[in-house]
């Protein structure tokens, strides 16, 4: 079973995935795949919604201060 930790946490790290994506295009193959990773980030949530979202279900995601 996923915890709310290892959820938020996973939401964190793929942003941190998506956003290097798009920084880096010399490491990627194929351009497809920085369009949609910078398409995918348009609609990705903001710390702030995460933090809003872990105040409304804490048994679902685990409040956290990221940067």
């Amino acid at each position: 079973m996923t915890t709310p930790r290892q959820r938020t946490l996973a939401v964190f790290e793929a942003r941190f995935l998506l956003e290097a994506l798009v920084m880096a295009p010399d490491l990627i193959a194929h351009p497809m795949v920085r369009h949609e990773a910078l398409r995918l980030l348009e609609h990705y949530p903001l710390n702030a919604h995460m933090e809003l979202t872990a105040m409304a279900l804490p048994d679902m995601w685990e409040q956290t201060k990221r940067e």
